[in-house]
């Protein structure tokens, strides 16, 4: 179907799917033509049976890019009303040919655990009693939690790191301390003080916490990396702060040629927008000219998963109180 667009683009056809005849390079649609104009499989190679405007309809076309093809989401949109329905049954499709139960589309509940989770750590604290003064806890975790989630009731996705809200810390240092200062009456400094110097010196504390911790994960998705593998693209992802005080996690180069390579556009020649092809190094849709996923996200032509580490997390508090 893209070759098709991509035929008709080189005959000055520009944004047209159909078939365009013997030597043209162009295939005949023959479920296209029965949903769209309700003609059978048999006529499919005339070309002068493609006069549907929906051949020309974005709906159909965005899907086809080349570059970031999703013909599962055009299929969808010829079932999408009972007029193409009753089209592509009198050109001799099944009624089901599409959807498994047409005569209820309300869809199917199924109820089952969804995801799965597994989340494996070690915890180490230290703690120092109340002496001379001085108490203190610390403690270090190192964490690593992963999932799944299921595809159908067939497939299900391979571990990965869990990203999410209630996912994964890599390593969190935690620390807290309190210490009495020795002033006043009974103590180190200032135990011969009278009365009145002493409710001024006595009862102060020094108070602090600290928590360091690996940032948090980035998860970019089932995408393919250009140029660059991902361990390289991980040393690339850091803070970055431009002329004018934005934030950005990546370098200016990558983030524009993968700007470009998820600008894609079924009508224009190169297959890409106006931003032209991409180029060097760069982040790109899984889909392609040479794979197109069976199921969306699954990572047969992608990575499936590409998780960072943001920044470090840092805090540090003290404070003094009577």
């Amino acid at each position: 179907m893209s070759v098709n667009v991509f035929r008709n683009q080189t005959q000055g056809n520009l944004g047209q799917l159909p078939v365009l005849g013997p030597g043209t390079g162009t295939s005949p649609l023959p479920i296209f033509l029965a949903y769209l104009n309700g003609m059978p499989a048999s006529r499919a190679g005339d070309p002068t049976l493609y006069t549907s405007a929906n051949f020309r309809s974005a709906n159909f076309l965005s899907p086809l890019a080349r570059f970031n093809p999703n013909p599962f989401a055009a299929v969808d949109a010829l079932d999408v009303d009972a007029a193409s329905r009753a089209r592509a049954i009198a050109a001799g499709l099944p009624p089901n040919f599409i959807v498994a139960n047409p005569d209820l589309l309300g869809g199917a509940r199924i109820v089952e655990n969804e995801t799965r989770t597994f989340y494996n750590s070690m915890a180490l604290e230290f703690r120092r009693r109340p002496a001379s003064g001085l108490s203190f806890a610390s403690s270090y975790v190192l964490g690593h939690a992963t999932n799944s989630r299921f595809l159908s009731l067939r497939r299900q996705s391979p571990m990965v790191r869990n990203d999410g809200a209630e996912g994964d810390v890599t390593h969190a240092f935690k620390a807290n301390g309190v210490y009495e200062l020795p002033f006043g009456r009974g103590r180190r400094f200032g135990s011969n003080v009278n009365g009145a110097i002493d409710r001024i010196i006595s009862g102060w504390q020094i108070a602090g916490n600290a928590r360091v911790q690996s940032g948090q994960l980035v998860d970019l998705g089932n995408v393919r990396l250009v140029g660059m593998p991902a361990d390289e693209l991980s040393t690339m992802y850091k803070i970055r702060i431009d002329a004018t005080g934005r934030v950005w996690m990546l370098p200016q180069a990558i983030i524009d040629e993968s700007v470009k390579a998820f600008s894609v556009d079924p009508v224009s020649p190169t297959g890409y927008s106006n931003l032209g092809p991409p180029s060097g190094k760069y982040i790109a849709p899984a889909d392609g000219l040479d794979c197109i996923e069976t199921i969306r996200g699954w990572g047969d032509c992608g990575l499936r998963s590409v998780v960072f580490t943001g920044p470090m997390y840092k805090q540090f508090d003290i404070g003094i109180a009577n």
